[in-house]
């Protein structure tokens, strides 16, 4: 056999090697932030919606994660972005307003993907992950995981809750607020503050974060 061809037979190898270790590496992610996520709420705080059919996670503020197998949502109460100078009609087409019951909503459908037939937690959160693998970040020196929700937007939850005072953190991106007139940090609850992002970058966010073990 030819070096040529020897080389040839190696460089595919290698290439081989290289996909199969990346998925690997991100399977492990996954399950593992499966396995936080499970670790962390252990059937607390943590309910199956039949209304929306979405599992829901509801904070002491009334702020609200929802998810099922090929969308999330985060959704707040209105008012404090309407105190800091929040005019809603100028927001982006990305935040839904329901002035009715005051509540200012974030949403992102994924895909189509997801079969939606296992309807317990932990599945349809691994089937939301494993078909959409990009939308989990993993922040290593803030040891958290995190579901990407709209633009620059997410939910994030803690890799080692009993170290942390941030167990699930509530992620904004301040651009589309700010830009319809609220002053980000006139928001009651939340800080708005420079964080760093899964790529490196830093940028400012307005952050709700909760310890929920205490």
């Amino acid at each position: 056999m030819s070096n040529k061809r020897v080389l040839m037979i190696l460089g595919v190898v290698l290439a081989m090697i290289f996909i199969f270790t990346g998925c690997s590496s991100g399977d492990s992610i996954n399950k593992a932030a499966v396995d936080n996520f499970e670790k962390l709420f252990n059937g607390k705080n943590v309910n199956f919606s039949f209304e929306i059919e979405r599992w829901t996670l509801l904070s002491t503020d009334g702020d609200v994660l929802a998810f099922d197998s090929n969308s999330s949502f985060m959704e707040f109460d209105l008012s404090p972005f309407l105190k800091a100078g929040l005019e809603p009609s100028k927001l982006s087409k990305e935040f839904i307003v329901d002035t009715k019951n005051n509540r200012l909503r974030i949403e992102k459908v994924y895909g189509t993907e997801g079969s939606m037939e296992d309807k317990d937690l932990l599945p349809m959160l691994a089937e939301l992950l494993d078909h959409y693998p990009d939308q989990l970040a993993y922040h290593k020196e803030m040891g958290r995981y995190g579901l990407k929700i709209g633009k620059n937007a997410g939910f994030e939850w803690a890799v080692n809750p009993e170290d942390s005072k941030d167990d699930i953190v509530f992620i904004l991106d301040p651009k589309d607020i700010v830009q319809a007139g609220a002053d980000p940090e006139k928001i009651e609850g939340f800080k708005y503050t420079m964080v760093e992002l899964d790529n490196g970058s830093k940028e400012y966010k307005l952050i709700k974060s909760f310890d929920i073990l205490k």
